[in-house]
């Protein structure tokens, strides 16, 4: 039997999953940035290797709790360091590795957005919209970031293309399978956990199938073997491995009113931005959002699962106290899907917009392309290391401190999980009370330059007690002051 020919526009898709895939490579720093969720991560990949979770997880526990602001979980979700474990093993916590690694899941998750959108939407404009993505220079740069967006997005998705294979084949096999993605990507990160009502509305909505010829109770198993599943490796887990996370509901201003208009405006301008490179937003987002309104509508059967997580992912967005544009990646590719279906729904009816769209589709495609070129050209002229722990005065400022320092002393830092994982030592964040500066810590880093905004002025130093401090080491980066027995 002859097999049907592979169509032209699939390995226009491979093409540009290997273009995107060697753009991210080019865009990569030595080195990684200050932001210290990597450290935790590696560090607890590193710490299932040597056998040694309990004690880190009793040292960040302690690291936390000391400091006068809640800086992170006292553990991060197992799934990411689980994925970066095999990898430290064979390589190191090299960060060329680690950050080639974050490009491949991004390809990969990309890959997966377009096998998702072509079941919804016509290959064409499901290529268009993974071009938009692909190529976008925000997702392209945090490729050089070990942080979990990009795996989260790429297990999100392989869940959804196993629950789109369970719904229409209803085997078992689907069903497993779909409850042990669905459990990864939640443990990747808490927010995988939309995939369960996801799938308990997609399953209503697909009612009429599973009861053709009555609800028997093999389709009733059938349908409860994905959060089975789910919640029997969740069991195991948790068996296994500390959870560590505190709950969100602790979080002040989470679902405020106060919360809700400030990310009201902030995420419409972002989304704006990161799809188009244009600060004014209300035009472009007040059409984006009628005609992904209008594609959640026309697909909320036929793409019940996606489309709830979906919403379910935009409350979380408008809920969460804290903005940062890369909570957007997970978000805006299920946004940009509805909104295309929306899109192409019109065009079918009007023939002449799809034309009108094409014209600045390709446009703002033409700068992204662009942006990547410049970036690229720049970074391979003067490859220069990230601002982070690993530039020069980082790496000799951490050395001093494994060296001349007792691996019982208490250092205060910015960042301290970079510290545990540089130095060894444990490490706390004062921002808020001096005065428990100098009852927790042993040790005083203070870093002279650049974004510190977990990091006091040095204007209280002059102030008793804190005159007394000891100049210890200094470099053009940092300063590191000795607390005196007394002060303390």
């Amino acid at each position: 039997m002859l097999r049907s020919p592979v169509p032209i526009i699939d390995y226009a898709v491979c093409l540009a999953l290997i273009v995107a895939f060697i753009s991210s490579m080019l865009l990569h720093q030595p080195g990684h940035n200050w932001g210290d969720d990597f450290a935790l991560y590696i560090h607890q990949a590193q710490a299932l290797l040597s056998g040694e979770v309990p004690q880190l997880v009793s040292e960040n526990t302690f690291m936390v709790r000391q400091s006068d602001m809640q800086f992170g979980p006292e553990a991060y979700p197992w799934g990411f360091p689980i994925m970066l474990a095999p990898v430290i093993s064979i390589a190191g916590p090299d960060f060329a590795v680690l950050k080639m690694l974050e490009s491949l899941f991004f390809v990969l998750a990309m890959g997966c957005y377009y096998l998702l959108a072509r079941r919804f939407i016509p290959k064409s404009w499901a290529f268009a919209g993974m071009l938009l993505l692909a190529f976008n220079n925000l997702y392209l740069h945090h490729t050089s970031n070990v942080l979990t967006e990009f795996p989260f997005l790429l297990l999100m998705l392989l869940s959804l293309l196993c629950a789109e294979r369970f719904f229409r084949r209803q085997h078992w096999r689907y069903a497993i399978i779909l409850g042990g993605l669905s459990w990864f990507t939640f443990l990747i990160r808490t927010e995988g956990i939309v995939l369960l009502p996801a799938y308990c509305y997609a399953v209503w909505s697909a009612r009429q199938d599973f009861s053709d010829g009555g609800w028997r109770w093999q389709k009733i198993m059938l349908v409860s073997i994905p959060p089975a599943t789910w919640f029997l490796l969740d069991t195991l887990a948790g068996a296994l491995l500390p959870r560590g996370f505190a709950s969100h509901m602790e979080i002040t201003g989470i679902g405020s009113l106060d919360t809700l208009r400030e990310n009201w405006q902030y995420y419409p301008a972002k989304l704006t931005w990161m799809l188009t490179g244009f600060k004014q937003y209300i035009l472009f987002f007040t059409l984006f959002f009628v005609c992904m309104l209008t594609g959640l509508y026309r697909l909320r059967t036929s793409a019940a699962m996606p489309a709830a997580v979906m919403v379910q992912l935009g409350v979380i967005l408008l809920a969460w106290p804290f903005r940062e544009h890369r909570y957007l990646f997970a978000f805006l590719p299920f946004a940009l899907l509805f909104a295309t279906a929306g899109l192409q729904l019109a065009a079918t009816r009007l023939k002449w917009l799809g034309a009108v769209v094409l014209i600045p589709a390709i446009f703002v495609l033409i700068l992204h392309l662009h942006s990547d070129f410049i970036h690229i050209r720049r970074n391979l002229a003067s490859p220069a290391v990230m601002a982070g722990p690993m530039e020069k005065d980082s790496r000799d400022m951490f050395r001093f401190i494994k060296e001349k320092t007792d691996k019982k002393d208490v250092i205060a830092f910015f960042r301290p999980r970079a510290m545990h994982l540089y130095a060894e030592r444990r490490s706390l964040v004062v921002i808020n009370n001096p005065l428990a500066l100098v009852r927790s810590a042993q040790y005083y880093v203070f870093r002279t330059g650049g974004n510190n905004f977990y990091q006091q002025d040095t204007a209280f130093l002059r102030y008793r007690p804190f005159n007394s401090l000891q100049t210890v080491y200094r470099n053009p980066s940092f300063i590191v002051y000795k607390i005196p027995p007394h002060v303390q």
